[in-house]
């Protein structure tokens, strides 16, 4: 969530938001945590787009990054058994969301 906060306030112009939406979902494989990050910058440019979470795939290299945050954002997500996927259009922001499965805090008896 860091990574794509920053990376969101980062795009957006100073006087834009950034949105962050907080919401559960019921799917045939269980209840989910989805949080959706939305920026109002220049958004993903279309040749970036279908790699933009490949390891050292970067928009901003002349800014300094290193193409790893979105990368390992979403290894982390995988590795919780979510995912985190792209939507954007260029000049209309970015939408990056978040899913996570959610696990119960009750325990049953055969815990």
């Amino acid at each position: 969530m860091e990574n794509r906060l920053a990376n969101a306030i980062q795009k957006s112009p100073k006087d834009a938001g950034v949105d962050v939406l907080v919401r559960s979902e019921i799917r045939d494989t269980g209840e989910w945590a989805v949080v959706d990050v939305i920026d109002q910058g220049p958004g993903v440019p279309e040749h970036l787009l279908p790699h933009i979470f490949n390891r050292y795939v970067s928009g901003t290299r002349r800014e300094g990054g290193l193409g790893l945050g979105l990368y390992l954002a979403r290894q982390i997500a995988t590795m919780h058994g979510g995912d985190l996927t792209v939507e954007s259009s260029p000049g209309s922001g970015a939408r990056f969301t978040l899913m996570l499965p959610c696990v119960s805090s009750r325990r049953g008896a055969a815990d």
